[in-house]
């Protein structure tokens, strides 16, 4: 039995763009997507809006449209072989400290420069 508050993706998409004057359209241009909701609450809709992070960055305008294509490719193919998709270099520890350590050297150095003007 489906309950009486249950309505269509679209019309809950619709209804979530209205509410955050928007179109559908810009809400998918913004990276978000309608999913459905298990939540179970008596007063969900049973949909729930998630952002699409990582296909929007396949959505991007690209100055060169080979590179692009290029882009795209590669995201598929890594997703179809379940590695990661994030375009974020993963750093090792040994990398994450030394990257942290040379930005407090920059942090500091504008600290002292500041002093120094003042």
């Amino acid at each position: 039995m489906i309950a009486k508050n249950k309505i269509t993706k679209e019309e809950f998409e619709y209804g979530y763009a209205q509410r955050s004057g928007l179109t559908v359209d810009e809400l998918h241009t913004l990276g978000l997507r309608a999913e459905p909701c298990d939540c179970g609450a008596d007063n969900c809709r049973g949909w729930k809006m998630v952002p699409m992070v990582e296909q929007r960055a396949l959505f991007m305008p690209f100055k060169n449209q080979i590179v692009q294509e290029e882009y795209q490719h590669n995201w598929y193919l890594r997703k179809k072989a379940g590695l990661p998709t994030k375009t974020k270099p993963i750093l090792s520890p040994e990398e994450k400290l030394l990257r942290k350590l040379k930005l407090k050297r920059v942090q500091d150095k504008l600290i002292r420069q500041k002093k120094i003007n003042l």
